[in-house]
């Protein structure tokens, strides 16, 4: 008896057998929780490690070398490095599982809220709260992959101040820079609280952070479907060193601000070179606009005025401000910003090297003038800075309250009072009309500074 085999199908069956086979001794899918190396790509593995370890220092150094994780609580910062599997499952309630042989140092579970400002009680309303569970506390319920993500996660909330511009750059893209810069792209936004006008504010900046699209684990704009993403790492949270600031001796690859000014101006096109002259134009002064609080009542006077002074002058009000990539090439072409306290000045980080930032500081705010917008910022990016301090006569308590009234006589009783009835005062509540005569005398020095760094440039 003769028997006869069709080869072309004996092939197939075969060929299915094995892809079956090695399905079910390979699927990340099917595993309780995968590994690279089961992949032959132990270099990888280790590399994704020493990126993650290069975040901490010390004691949390040696944890994570321990535990394989390691939370870092440094107020108003706290985040976590893991430098093992996990699965991060999206939804209504983001949870991160960790895989067996991470653990903690103290319990079986850690939340955190993935933003900076952790010692702000308003700030922390706006953020979503993350659960990091361990393999001890999840091992009967550990769920499947649905997605599984060659390079690792770093999962944090556009909640909180970001929709403030000063905010978006202080709390998040620098921290996020600080953080991530060092994996060359190669790193995976898990965006809890996802807003998604703010990702399209900045996307144009996040693409040179990261190739890969956002996972959205949660978001109060539309409903987030519930699946399990699976990453060789993650980092939770991210480092926050100061107020527009940046500590090289704790950041990775010795990261300074200027290498941030220079990433925030290759990401977005702009000339990363001193104010230059052009000949026969004037240089260009931008007068950045408040409408809620803290307005330059007299702007258009002000404006008349820098053109009186040799100016090019721009009025930038906020419908201007909330396109970040074209707003900041005009900003890239000034050789003068000026603003009232606030974060509209934020945008000085576009300026060119040496231009001047004006800021005009109302009264009781010197402190926010100086640490937050001006003064201190201004320094760091390598830009020139006035000050014009507003009288009495200049602000609008002026005709609002009588002279012995708290408000003006007795500011540290406002204070006294609490952040919240400072701010609705001072930063609140008071506009400003600057004496025309008096402020000229602040714009000459201004066009005195460009002039002297053009001649400086052409001899």
């Amino acid at each position: 008896m003769k028997f006869s085999i069709n080869v072309p199908v004996f092939i197939v069956f075969i060929l299915l057998y094995l892809s079956y086979a090695v399905f079910f001794q390979f699927n990340h899918l099917t595993q309780p929780f995968y590994s690279f190396s089961k992949c032959g790509d132990v270099r990888a593995e280790n590399h994704v490690r020493f990126l993650l370890t290069r975040l901490l220092r010390g004691r949390d150094l040696e944890e994570v070398n321990k535990n394989g994780i390691s939370c870092v609580n440094r107020l108003p910062s706290v985040f976590c490095v893991t430098t093992g599997d996990v699965r991060i499952k999206t939804g209504a309630r983001p949870i991160v599982f960790l895989s067996a042989g991470q653990q903690f140092s103290n319990g079986t579970t850690f939340s955190i809220k993935p933003y900076p400002r952790q010692n702000d009680e308003a700030a922390m309303v706006n953020t979503m709260s993350i659960d990091i569970v361990s393999h001890v506390e999840s091992n009967n319920g550990i769920p499947m992959c649905d997605v599984v993500h060659v390079d690792p996660a770093i999962v944090f909330s556009t909640g909180g101040y970001s929709g403030n511009f000063f905010h978006a750059i202080n709390d998040l893209i620098m921290p996020l820079f600080i953080t991530t810069s060092d994996f060359k792209s190669r790193i995976q936004f898990v965006i809890a609280d996802y807003a998604p006008y703010w990702i399209k504010k900045f996307s144009q900046i996040l693409s040179q952070l990261s190739a890969h699209d956002v996972v959205v684990a949660s978001s109060s704009y539309f409903p987030v479907r519930s699946r399990v993403h699976c990453f060789p790492g993650a980092i939770v949270g991210f480092k926050y060193h100061d107020t527009l600031n940046i500590n090289s001796s704790d950041a990775p690859g010795d990261l300074n601000i200027m290498d941030f000014r220079h990433f925030l101006h290759q990401s977005l096109s702009l000339k990363n070179a001193p104010i230059t002259p052009v000949a026969g134009k004037k240089p260009i002064m931008v007068i950045i606009a408040r409408r809620k609080s803290r307005s330059l009542l007299n702007e258009n006077e002000v404006a008349h005025l820098g053109s009186e002074v040799g100016f090019d002058v721009r009025l930038a009000p906020p419908s201007r401000l909330k396109n970040v990539t074209e707003f900041s090439q005009l900003v890239n072409s000034c050789s003068v910003m000026v603003g009232v306290v606030g974060a509209g000045l934020t945008n000085l980080v576009f300026l060119p090297k040496n231009a001047v930032v004006v800021q005009i500081v109302p009264l009781q705010l010197n402190w926010d003038a100086r640490v937050c917008y001006g003064k201190n910022p201004s320094e760091k990016f390598g830009l020139r800075y006035l000050e014009y301090h507003v009288r009495l006569e200049e602000s609008s308590f002026y005709t609002q309250y009588s002279k012995d009234h708290p408000v003006i006589s007795d500011p540290n009783s406002i204070k006294r009072q609490g952040y919240p009835a400072f701010k609705a005062v001072y930063l609140d509540g008071q506009n400003v009309t600057v004496d025309i005569s008096r402020f000229k005398h602040t714009l000459l020095q201004a066009y005195k500074e460009v002039v002297s760094v053009n001649r400086s440039m052409t001899s």
